[in-house]
């Protein structure tokens, strides 16, 4: 059986430590940032994760962004692998659009550096896009428009999500209703405890208006 990055560090503690390699340091790191989203992941911690020194990382990144770029580069070509290839293009744009978004809950930190960061990142998700978008009959001469419509629509409520938390804090939301005039409160306290869920409710829309625009990108028939 091929031995993967992640199963060579779960056997870490079993005798001798692995061969540290890029791959590992990635998979430790992508591994951190899952569990630990709002703690910052150090190349100290990474080095104690992969049992190794944090000088011994060095000869692998230039640096802690260095790393965290490369993280970003692995885990952002995940969604592309799981697009369903046989799919309508509807499907396949769904499915392109919901990977995105929950890559952006599960690594908050790595949507928010990807986002500010190096543009290539996102080169082979951007591919993928315009492969759907040519199968939906968008023509050459829209492409680009389409492209950054749906991109940024989708990575813009992305970057909402990673800057969320995903237990936003009611109780102190609702203690802020007192520092408003008593019409304003008003409106808001009914909707409050609706907000938890409402940011995954609304990308559901978001998906749908989404797929629905695109005709506005497609020529019709004649």
């Amino acid at each position: 059986m091929t031995s993967t990055p992640d199963a060579a560090l779960a056997r870490r503690g079993r005798g001798r430590s692995p061969r540290l390699t890029r791959e590992l340091i990635i998979s430790a790191t992508a591994e951190l940032l899952r569990t630990e989203p709002q703690t910052a992941p150090t190349m100290a911690r990474v080095a104690e994760a992969v049992q190794a020194s944090p000088m011994a990382l060095y000869r692998h990144f230039r640096d802690r962004d260095d790393l965290l770029l490369a993280v970003a580069r692995h885990v952002f070509t995940g969604p592309v692998a799981r697009i369903p290839k046989r799919a309508t293009w509807k499907r396949q744009l769904r499915a392109w659009m919901l990977e995105n978004y929950q890559q952006a809950r599960t690594y908050p930190q790595l949507m928010q550096l990807a986002l500010g960061g190096d543009a290539g990142v996102w080169l082979d998700d951007a591919a993928a896009l315009v492969g759907i978008l040519q199968r939906a009959g968008v023509p050459p001469e829209a492409m680009a428009a389409a492209l950054y419509w749906t991109s940024t629509t989708t990575l813009g409520h992305c970057l909402v999500a990673a800057s969320t938390p995903v237990d936003i804090p009611t109780a102190q939301l609702y203690a802020g209703l007192g520092r408003l005039p008593d019409g304003e409160a008003a409106l808001l306290a009914p909707i409050l405890a609706e907000l938890p869920r409402a940011s995954d409710e609304a990308f559901e829309l978001i998906i749908e208006t989404t797929v629905a625009s695109l005709a506005h990108f497609i020529p019709r028939a004649r």
